[in-house]
């Protein structure tokens, strides 16, 4: 998963720029609606992997990724996600079939693609700057066809991709954060992102997008948080 670093710190640093905790503005391809409304999803619908990271944050601020805490954070995720679709979803869902070599890399390359794309329609469509205004309302992000093979082998006609990244902070971390509050020093504390999109299997393009991000008290290892993260993700809910 190192090979994603660049998507979460393109997250992180945009995520640095909202509230403290915040849900996106959805970004929306004029092919879709203004929510994930299920009714405007396609029938059929490729559910890919979770992707996720959990850093472990120390008391000088090094930032660690933790594989055994990552992989406990995406068992919580899919079984949120699974169990949100089950609900919202009245299409056909699909996970992901088996892959050649040559289709493992160009799903991984379009992985790395979306990652960068993502970031940019979230930052465009959440602090438009001069220039950029218009994507607001005309959203017409796209990773263009190469994902095509997948539609050919399962028939969906889009892809849903969860990503998610979360930094916790160490007890002596937050006993740091506390002596330093106590002198008017902030010390920034540990923050859980998720982000959904819906991507056109035919053309890469972006149907649907938001992101979510709460500062300080979730833990995405944790069933519950899992699940609450997911569910706010889903409806644009404020925690």
């Amino acid at each position: 998963m190192r090979s994603f670093s660049g998507i979460f710190l393109a997250w992180s640093l945009a995520c640095l720029l909202t509230a403290c905790a915040t849900s996106s503005v959805p970004a929306v391809s004029k092919k879709n609606t203004s929510v994930f409304n299920p009714d405007s999803l396609p029938d059929k619908l490729l559910v890919l992997p979770v992707k996720v990271r959990v850093h472990e944050v120390f008391a000088g601020g090094m930032v660690e990724m933790v594989p055994e805490w990552s992989a406990q954070a995406k068992a919580a995720l899919e079984t949120s996600l699974a169990a949100q679709l089950s609900q919202q979803a009245q299409g056909q869902l699909m996970g992901l079939p088996e892959l050649s070599a040559a289709e493992t890399k160009l799903l991984h390359e379009h992985l790395l693609l979306y990652g960068a794309v993502s970031s940019s329609a979230f930052l465009h469509t959440n602090f438009p700057a001069y220039g950029w205004s218009h994507k607001v309302d005309s959203f017409d992000y796209t990773l263009g066809p190469g994902l095509s093979f997948l539609r050919e082998k399962t028939g969906a006609e889009a892809a849903l991709l969860l990503f998610g990244a979360d930094y916790i902070s160490t007890k002596g971390r937050v006993a740091m954060m506390t002596m330093a509050s106590l002198v008017g020093v902030a010390m920034p504390p540990g923050s859980s992102h998720l982000q959904l999109g819906v991507v056109e299997l035919q053309t890469g393009d972006l149907l649907w997008l938001r992101q979510k991000q709460v500062v300080g008290n979730r833990d995405l290892r944790k069933p519950a948080d899992a699940r609450l993260m997911i569910s706010e993700l889903f409806s644009g809910d404020q925690p």
